[in-house]
C-alpha cells in the first residue's frame, strides 16, 4: 500500500512524500525506507499518526498493521536535528571543566532497558537472565525507595519489556516477568497493555502466563482497543477467548464504540463459545451478587514517600459508586462531607504492590504502593491484615468498575487529552508551621552572601527576634525539580533534622517560600578547611591529625545510623567559633546503607571518589573510609591523591594508580593512608581499627569527642567570641536588600509548589 507522510522540518525541501510498504512491515522498516529519501539516519526520525484528533507516536518494533494504518491515514515524520559538531565539542569541554568543580559527576551509565529489549526481541531467555543478574548486582541499590525496577521500566513510548515479550510471543520470557512480579497492567502511550498485545497477536501461551499473575486486570479496557476479550474475538482466536472466559473475563463490557465482545466476534466457533458462558447464573453474579459484595470502604492509613519529611495520617475512602479512591487530609474533613484533597480514579490504577518496612522509619510498617496513570502513591498501616484488606478491596473495586464501566469519563470515550495528568506525588501534604513557631523569610535579615554552589547560595543572616546569627542555605525549587535534585535537598533536610553530634552541623529551622527552600544552619565563622589549606601549602602533621580525628568521630556517628556521607572533602569541613570541625552539606548522604543495600549512585567530588564508585559496583561505609584517607593525604601534601587536570586520567589513576608520597610524609602516615585507600573496599580497616593505628597514638578519643582537647589555631583572624553587637551593626549598615523573596500568603499555603512537610523548628 502507499502511505503519505507530512514532513515536520523547516530544513526539508518538500514537506510531503509517499512510499510503498506492506502492512506487516515494522515501523523501523518504514523508517529505513524514509531514511535515504530524507537523507537522515533512521534513529533521527519519529513517525506519528494523527487519529481522531490525537497524536500517536509509532514504536519501532510494532507493525504498521497494529496501528490499523491504511492509505488514508494521516501520518507525520519528524526529523530530530542533531547538534552541530562545534556545539557538541563546546558542550564536551564545558562538561569536562565542570567535572572538576561540581559536587556531582554524571554517571557513566549503561542502557539497561535497551539491552533488555534487545534480549527479548532475540528471544534469549538465558541472555535475559544473565542481564538481569548483572543489573541486580550493579544497579539494585540505585533504586530510590519503591521505584519500579528494570522489568517494569517503560521506554519513551511507554513500552516495558513485558509488552515486547507479549508482542513477540515469547511465553517463557513472559513467565519470567510474571514470576518476578513485573507490572502487568501498564498501558503504553498507544493504549496497549501486555494482555491486549498477547490477545491481538494470538499468543495463547503468553495469555495463559499473564493470567497467572496475581494482579492481572483481565477486564482492563483502553481507548480504541477495548478489552483483551474484544481483541481475541475480533481477531478470531478462539483458544484465547476460551482462556479469558475460563478466568472470568466479562462478556458484557462495551468498548469505545458501544460493542460487547460477542458483537465483534469474527468466527462461528467464537459465536458458539460465548453463549455457553452467558447463562443466567453468570449474569446474576455480575449484576447482583457482586454488587452486594462491593461496598464502599473507609479508614485511616499513613501516607509516605521518598520526598516526605514526615509520614502523614490521612483517611482513604473507596467510593465504588463513583469509581474513585479519595484522599482526605483527616477524618473530620471526611465526616463533614467536604471535598477530598485528591481523587484517584480506580480505572487508572495499573498495579498495587505490598512491601514491608519503611526506608526512613518504622520497619514494622506494611505498605501498599499504588502504581497508576497519574503517579505512584505509597500508603501503609501497622497491621498486615489491614493492608491486605485494603489491597483486596481496591483490586475488587477496579474489577467491578471495569465490568460496569463506572468512572468512565470523556477521556475514555474520546481518547486521551494532550495535557499533564500527573499530580505532584511528592507535594501532596503540606505544612506552614513547625512545633508551634511560625518560621518564614521575614523571620531573618540577610547580612551578606557567604558562598554559592551548583544548586543554591548560602547567606549569613540574623534571626530578628533572638538576634542569633545563622547560615541560611537557599535552594531554588524550580531548578531542583528541573534537574531532578529535589529528592537530594529534601533528603538533606530529612537527615539533618535528627542528627545530633558535636562535630556535625546543626540545622535549627527549615522553611520555604513559593520560589525557594531554606535551611537555617549553625554559623561557622572560621570558614572551611579548604580555605585554610589554600592559604598554606599543607598542614603540619599535628594539625592534620587533629582535624582528621574529629572527622573520623563524625563519620563514625553517621555510620552507626547506617548513613553514608559520600562527599568527604575539605570544602565540606567547617570550623566553628571554638575551632572544632562541623561536617556540613548532607545533600549526597544516603541512609540505610549496609552490605545488603549498597549505595549505587555515582556522586561526590571527582578527586575524592572511591574506586568502587567509578566501577559502579556499589559503595558502602568503606567508601567514606577511603574519603578519610583522601582528605588526610591532601592535608599532608597539599593536593588530592591521584590528581590530574584531565578527568579521564584522574579516574584511571583512582582505579589503577599507586599512591606516591613526598618525603615530608612520615612512614606512619603513609601506612594509614595506604590502608584507608586500599583499592579493594573489603580490605579497608573499620573506623574502630583506624582509631587504634599508631598514627593516632596519644589521641584520647573520649576527651576529643567532649571537646576537651584544645584545637589548633589557623591564622590571625580566628573568631572565637559571639559577635551579636557586630552583627546588629551590620544590620544597621545594610540599607539595600541582598535577596528579594516573599513568603506564602495564607491562602497560598496549600499550593502544589509547597514541598510536603518541609518546615521544621528544633525544640
Amino acid at each position: 500500500m502507499q502511505l503519505t507522510f507530512k514532513v515536520l522540518d523547516l530544513e526539508a525541501t518538500d514537506n510531503t512524500l509517499q512510499i510503498d510498504c506492506l502492512s506487516e512491515h515494522s515501523v523501523q522498516h518504514v523508517k529505513s525506507i524514509l531514511s535515504p529519501i530524507l537523507n537522515q539516519p533512521p534513529n533521527l526520525l519519529r513517525l506519528i499518526q494523527l487519529k481522531e484528533g490525537h497524536e500517536i507516536l509509532l514504536s519501532d518494533d510494532n507493525s504498521i498493521e497494529s496501528y490499523e494504518i491504511n492509505e488514508s491515514s494521516r501520518l507525520l515524520v519528524d526529523i530530530i536535528r542533531p547538534e552541530r559538531e562545534e556545539e557538541l565539542a563546546a558542550r564536551e569541554r564545558i562538561k569536562t571543566k565542570r567535572g572538576l568543580k561540581d559536587q556531582q559527576e554524571p554517571a557513566p551509565s549503561k542502557d539497561w532497558l535497551g539491552m533488555l529489549i534487545a534480549k527479548i526481541m532475540d528471544g534469549s531467555l538465558s541472555g535475559l537472565l544473565q542481564l538481569i543478574g548483572e543489573y541486580d548486582r550493579e544497579e539494585a541499590g540505585n533504586v530510590m525507595d519503591e521505584e519500579e525496577d528494570l522489568l517494569s521500566t517503560p521506554n519513551a513510548e511507554g513500552w516495558t519489556g513485558l509488552h515486547f515479550a507479549c508482542q513477540q510471543g515469547h511465553s517463557n520470557i513472559v513467565q519470567l516477568f510474571v514470576a518476578r512480579g513485573a507490572n502487568c497492567n501498564r498501558e503504553t502511550n498507544d493504549n496497549w497493555t501486555p494482555l491486549l498485545l498477547a490477545s491481538y497477536h494470538g499468543h495463547a501461551e503468553c495469555v495463559r502466563a499473564l493470567l497467572k499473575h496475581p494482579r492481572i486486570q483481565i477486564n482492563k479496557m483502553t481507548f480504541s482497543k477495548g478489552t483483551a476479550l474484544h481483541q481475541a474475538c475480533r481477531r478470531g482466536y478462539a483458544a484465547i477467548v476460551q482462556l479469558l472466559l475460563e478466568n472470568n473475563a466479562s462478556m458484557t463490557i462495551e468498548d469505545h464504540s458501544g460493542l460487547i465482545p460477542l458483537m465483534v466476534a469474527s468466527t462461528h466457533e467464537i459465536f458458539e463459545i460465548i453463549p455457553k458462558y452467558m447463562g443466567e447464573r453468570e449474569l446474576q453474579k455480575v449484576r447482583s451478587e457482586h454488587r452486594d459484595e462491593m461496598t464502599s470502604f473507609n479508614g485511616e492509613v499513613f501516607y509516605t514517600g521518598s520526598t516526605q519529611i514526615h509520614d502523614k495520617q490521612i483517611l482513604l475512602s473507596l467510593d465504588i459508586d463513583q469509581g474513585y479512591l479519595n484522599i482526605f487530609m483527616d477524618k473530620d474533613t471526611f465526616i463533614k462531607n467536604e471535598a477530598p484533597f485528591h481523587k484517584m480514579r480506580l480505572l487508572d490504577i495499573w498495579d498495587i504492590r505490598i512491601t514491608k518496612g519503611l526506608q526512613y522509619g518504622n520497619k514494622d510498617a506494611v505498605c501498599f504502593i499504588i502504581h497508576s496513570k497519574t503517579g505512584n502513591f505509597k500508603f501503609y498501616t501497622l497491621m498486615e491484615d489491614l493492608t491486605n484488606m485494603w489491597v483486596r478491596r481496591i483490586q475488587d473495586g477496579i474489577d467491578y468498575c471495569q465490568q460496569h464501566k463506572i468512572g468512565l469519563n470523556e477521556e475514555d470515550q474520546n481518547g486521551p487529552k494532550n495535557e499533564e495528568l500527573s499530580p505532584r506525588e511528592d507535594m501532596l501534604f503540606t505544612s506552614n508551621s513547625a512545633n508551634g513557631e511560625i518560621i518564614n523569610f521575614k523571620s531573618f535579615t540577610i547580612l551578606e552572601e557567604l558562598g554559592s554552589g551548583s544548586f543554591g547560595k548560602v547567606y549569613k543572616v540574623i534571626k530578628n527576634d533572638t538576634k542569633h546569627v545563622y547560615a541560611l542555605k537557599q535552594l531554588n525549587k524550580q531548578f531542583l525539580v528541573k534537574h531532578k535534585q529535589l529528592k537530594y535537598a529534601v533528603g538533606e533536610c530529612k537527615i539533618l533534622r535528627y542528627l545530633s553530634h558535636p562535630f556535625i552541623i546543626t540545622m535549627d529551622y527549615a522553611f520555604q517560600t513559593p520560589k525557594h527552600l531554606y535551611m537555617v544552619l549553625e554559623y561557622c565563622p572560621n570558614g572551611d578547611l579548604m580555605t585554610h589549606l589554600s592559604e598554606r601549602s599543607r598542614f603540619a602533621e599535628s594539625v592534620a591529625r587533629f582535624y582528621i580525628a574529629e572527622t573520623i568521630l563524625a563519620v563514625e556517628y553517621l555510620h552507626s545510623l547506617d548513613i553514608v556521607y559520600r562527599d568527604l572533602k575539605p570544602e565540606n569541613i567547617l570550623i566553628d567559633r571554638a575551632g572544632h570541625i562541623r561536617l556540613a552539606d548532607f545533600g549526597l548522604a544516603k541512609e540505610n546503607v549496609n552490605p545488603l543495600n549498597p549505595a549505587m549512585s555515582f556522586c561526590g567530588s571527582p578527586a575524592y571518589l572511591a574506586p568502587e564508585m567509578l566501577s559502579k559496583t556499589g559503595s558502602e561505609k568503606s567508601a567514606d573510609v577511603y574519603g578519610i584517607g583522601a582528605i588526610l593525604y591532601e592535608f599532608l601534601t597539599g593536593m588530592p591523591p591521584f590528581y590530574s587536570d584531565n578527568i579521564k586520567e584522574l579516574f584511571r589513576n583512582i582505579k589503577r594508580g599507586l599512591l606516591q608520597f613526598p618525603k615530608v610524609v612520615k612512614p606512619e602516615a603513609q601506612d594509614i593512608m595506604r590502608k584507608l585507600m586500599n583499592k579493594d573496599p573489603t580490605k579497608r580497616p573499620t573506623l574502630t581499627q583506624v582509631k587504634s593505628h599508631i598514627f593516632f597514638k596519644g589521641i584520647d578519643w573520649e576527651e576529643l569527642e567532649k571537646k576537651k582537647v584544645r584545637p589548633p589555631r589557623l591564622g590571625s583572624k580566628w573568631v572565637q567570641l559571639d559577635e551579636y553587637e557586630e552583627e546588629q551593626a551590620n544590620v544597621m549598615s545594610h540599607q539595600k536588600t541582598l535577596v528579594e523573596d516573599e513568603d506564602y500568603a495564607e491562602e497560598e499555603e496549600l499550593q502544589e509548589d509547597n514541598i510536603a512537610e518541609f518546615n521544621f523548628a528544633r525544640s
